[in-house]
């Protein structure tokens, strides 16, 4: 379970490139990124780094994580991707048709060794929500839940929007079923605090995993500079 005290951010940290950065470099990379978030007044107890979509080479990606101490982890997948036999094709992304993607007896071997690492909805076979109409997002909601209840034997707590975003009536339907609801939109402003309601909605900001720094650190300094106005 993540259990966070204060200030937080959390990271959307897919990236199929990451398993191609060796360890080293990553240690580097993750010390370059905590002195950022020092500055931010976040601590790096307190990053939650999600994973979207889940391939195969994610298992990769959480073992270089939590080789550097990295436990915040949330995994974000669709049951209806398992039965497709090309399943590349629904995630719209040319950089994703030769992508392998993750099979669920790789969930359950993530399960196996990695228990910590909890596990969130994210679309049944990636749809994207704002040209869903109401009773066809109620349909996949409920689907995704059954899917998931017979892995887990629970139902989920979190839902993450495939590409980031929905409209604002799609967002407010989906967060009635979930206790977060996990957005990935940089036109949005970033959500740093909990909400006190019982059902949370959180937009990420995305981040390559042992990539570029220079992008991330504009975006969330005009958070920043927001948050300072705004205050």
């Amino acid at each position: 379970m993540i259990r966070l005290f204060g200030k937080f951010i959390v990271l959307n940290s897919h990236s199929i490139d990451s398993i191609f950065r060796n360890y080293y470099a990553i240690g580097v990379w993750l010390f370059l990124l905590k002195i950022w978030l020092r500055f931010l007044g976040v601590k790096f107890k307190n990053v939650i780094f999600t994973i979207d979509d889940f391939y195969r080479d994610d298992l990769s990606i959480l073992r270089t994580l939590k080789m550097h101490g990295i436990n915040n982890i949330i995994i974000f997948y669709c049951p209806g991707v398992f039965d497709c036999l090309n399943p590349s094709y629904l995630f719209k992304n040319e950089k994703l048709v030769d992508a392998d993607m993750g099979t669920r007896e790789d969930l359950a071997q993530v399960l196996d060794l990695f228990p910590d690492v909890e596990f969130g909805v994210h679309g049944w076979k990636h749809e994207k929500y704002s040209d869903l109409c109401e009773s066809d997002i109620d349909m996949l909601i409920k689907r995704q839940i059954d899917a998931y209840h017979l892995t887990f034997k629970g139902a989920p707590k979190y839902f993450a929007f495939p590409y980031g975003r929905a409209d604002s009536d799609a967002v407010k339907q989906v967060s009635s079923y979930f206790e977060g609801v996990y957005l990935s939109d940089n036109k949005l402003d970033i959500t740093y605090q909990l909400s006190d309601n019982k059902n949370f909605i959180i937009n990420r900001r995305h981040i390559e995993l042992g990539g570029s720094l220079f992008k991330f650190m504009l975006v969330t300094l005009l958070d920043r500079y927001k948050s300072r106005r705004n205050s």
